[in-house]
């Protein structure tokens, strides 16, 4: 999947480019179905509706992404920021 990375241009990708795009940009799996879940569930990125069809911009789908992801970690104890209230 090729994207362009002109900052002058937003691309708006249908629900299954959009899904594609998370698989192919950042290697995390992601299915159009899942994509519509997150948008029932308000979960997902930012989406707008073209005729029937939601369309998402790149730039949505990267903060989202961004988002999403925890911190990077050196083993699978690391805290998250959830569990500082909690006792060990």
């Amino acid at each position: 999947m090729e994207t362009s990375t002109n900052s002058a241009e937003s691309h708006l990708l249908t629900r299954e480019r959009a899904a594609e795009y998370v698989t192919w940009r950042y290697g995390l799996p992601c299915s159009k179905r899942a994509m519509a879940e997150y948008a029932v569930r308000g979960t997902g990125p930012a989406f707008q509706i073209f005729g029937r069809n939601a369309v998402y911009a790149v730039e949505a789908i990267d903060a989202w992404v961004s988002a999403r992801l925890g911190p990077p970690q050196s083993h699978t104890h690391a805290r998250r920021p959830a569990d500082e209230g909690l006792a060990a």
